[in-house]
């Protein structure tokens, strides 16, 4: 499967006909956020046939930067 946010393909099938079939979603929710919450977070999954890892980089904006 390919990473997300990048469209795929598999041989035979269009790329519209894949987005029927395979949905890749995750989210990660910080309650009131702050600077020291910036940084990389990493989301696990396992299950019977594997397991994956993804990370993900938070950088915090504030008003005026």
């Amino acid at each position: 499967m390919p990473p997300l946010g990048i469209p795929g393909e598999r041989e035979g099938e269009r790329e519209r006909d894949l987005k029927c079939k395979y949905e890749v979603t995750s989210w990660l929710q910080i309650q009131a956020v702050r600077l020291t919450d910036e940084g990389t977070y990493h989301c696990y999954a396992r299950n019977s046939v594997g397991q994956v890892a993804a990370p993900a980089s938070l950088m915090v904006l504030t008003p005026g930067k």
